[in-house]
């Protein structure tokens, strides 16, 4: 087994010879800076979403990209490798309901974090959502409509902990996406689809039935990571197997960069009270 050796400086751990891959799981604030010294060495990176926390900074990940020329850059959204989630896309994908149309998301924390702050809810939590619905979709964002809520009295006051999201989308497609971070219950996220010929929602993994005392009872996890162990693993799995095939697999920089504009299109609505456009560039080639 090989010795761990410390280092001063993640850029003095990306630029390692022996390094050869990299994931980044450090604070948000730092993730896009490490991402494009990833770039520059030319070395895979699977990094945590969000890809920044600035809309600039994402955009510098998309040109250093465009500029090596190569796809390097995985984004950590890992319900692409949720079981449930994937048998909802391949049912799609078969044609099962016909033309998607609504896409409906849940995403409910059971206790904000202690630092919680007004974006913390969509570039934390509803980010998740919107890269799910942009994925199961096919269809960007071009306008949102964003309530909020301050519920739990734990939070600050100038946060909201409860939001409702309603998105069009093009062609005509609708999208909700509530987020609930203060929830008490416990941990839980649920997508539906409804097509012009039918509807879709996963049923969530490994749980039991429980009846006793008059009810019937199904265990709801206590935090995200008894949810959604399997599909971190399921990712990085995929993404070691992408790296040696030299494939690329799961969200790229840009889904990173379009989940991040309408997050932040959200964060404005919310504070204006009012619809905002989102405007997304065209798509750089080596995405397509």
């Amino acid at each position: 087994m090989r010795q761990c050796t410390p280092v001063s400086s993640a850029e003095n751990l990306i630029t390692d010879e022996s390094v050869d891959a990299v994931i980044i799981a450090t604070p948000d604030e730092t993730h896009a800076a490490i991402t494009l010294t990833c770039i520059e060495e030319r070395k895979p990176v699977l990094c945590e979403k969000p890809l920044a926390t600035a809309i600039t900074d994402a955009r510098k990940v998309i040109e250093a990209e465009c500029a090596a020329q190569r796809r390097l850059v995985m984004v950590g959204f890992m319900r692409r490798f949720d079981s449930p989630h994937l048998a909802l896309k391949e049912a799609i994908d078969r044609g099962e309901i016909g033309r998607p149309k609504l896409f409906k998301g849940v995403h409910r924390n059971s206790e904000a974090p202690s630092d919680f702050k007004r974006e913390t809810l969509f570039y934390q939590s509803a980010i998740h959502d919107i890269d799910s619905m942009r994925w199961l979709m096919k269809s960007e964002v071009e306008e949102v409509t964003v309530r909020g809520a301050h519920v739990d009295p734990k939070v600050d006051a100038n946060a909201r902990d409860m939001a409702l999201i309603t998105l069009s989308l093009r062609g005509g497609g609708l999208a909700t996406i509530e987020a609930y971070v203060s929830a008490s219950y416990g941990y839980e996220v649920s997508a539906e689809v409804v097509g012009d010929e039918g509807t879709i929602i996963p049923t969530q993994p490994d749980q039991v039935l429980i009846r006793t005392k008059g009810a019937r009872l199904v265990k709801v996890p206590e935090e995200w990571l008894a949810r959604f162990d399997l599909a971190y693993i399921n990712e990085l799995n995929h993404w070691v197997k992408s790296l040696m095939e030299e494939t690329t697999v799961g969200a790229n920089a840009w889904d990173g960069y379009t989940a991040l504009l309408v997050a932040d299109a959200c964060i404005q609505s919310l504070n204006s009270g009012q619809p905002v456009r989102v405007s997304i560039p065209e798509k750089p080639e080596i995405y397509h």
